[in-house]
């Protein structure tokens, strides 16, 4: 499909690394539950949900354009951020 196949799993504590990822072309695509456990500032450990990353890596014309009618609406609205919508 012609997007990065390495995907960035970002926890919100490290925004730093969020941003550098959206400043390489990277976008949120998605987020994992909170499978992780990290330790909070007041010592808590409570589970974290990251955020997955991913980036285009052709011009839209290159791209296979699938029918919108064969796209669930959370596909169609994430192939819209990813690529525009089709016409």
């Amino acid at each position: 499909m012609s997007i990065e196949p390495l995907m960035w799993l970002r926890d919100h504590a490290a925004s730093l690394y969020s941003t550098e990822l959206r400043k390489a072309g990277f976008k949120p695509v998605g987020i994992v539950p909170a499978f992780d456990r990290d330790r909070m500032a007041d010592g808590d450990v409570m589970r974290v949900p990251e955020i997955v990353y991913a980036r285009v890596l052709c011009p839209g014309e290159k791209i296979y354009r699938p029918s919108f009618e064969t796209m669930t609406p959370q596909v169609r609205a994430l192939w819209e951020f990813l690529f525009g919508v089709q016409t």
